[in-house]
């Protein structure tokens, strides 16, 4: 399973942490789907030249999303502090769950009114699966 395979059992985060990892993850595998079964590489190059170039820039947001999971999973993880853990988590919800880019950069006051007027996935309505939170065996 991707998840378990780059970001361990998800069982030990925050409810919410694991619901953002799991969205994400699938949100872009989705993606890479999408633009294999547009062509791959050659459908990216074609929609980048002759195109609008949405296709391009959809598969980079998916793709730095992924890549700020693989650094922020394992700073919460790490956390020494739980004031450390809930600000890396807050975080991450904020920049991938409510799409606030710039939370690192506002209040908490900024960041909660932000929530309140963010669209959400509405996958996240959906429920998490349970074997993203047991740990798999690894040979």
């Amino acid at each position: 399973m991707l998840t378990n395979a780059n970001f361990g059992s998800l069982g030990d985060l925050d409810a919410d942490v694991a619901k953002v990892v799991w969205v994400t993850v699938y949100r872009a595998c989705e993606m890479g789907f999408s633009v294999e079964q547009a062509g791959g590489q050659h459908a990216l190059l074609e929609n980048s030249l002759t195109g609008d170039g949405k296709l391009t820039l959809e598969l980079e947001h998916w793709v730095l999303n992924l890549n700020f999971l693989k650094q922020m999973i394992p700073l919460i993880r790490g956390s020494v502090s739980d004031e450390q853990k809930r600000d890396g988590t807050e975080l991450l919800i904020d920049c991938l769950k409510w799409g606030i880019t710039d939370a690192v950069e506002m209040s908490d006051a900024e960041r909660h009114a932000a929530r309140t007027i963010a669209r959400v996935d509405p996958f996240y309505l959906s429920e998490l699966p349970q074997d993203v939170l047991v740990t798999s065996a690894r040979p």
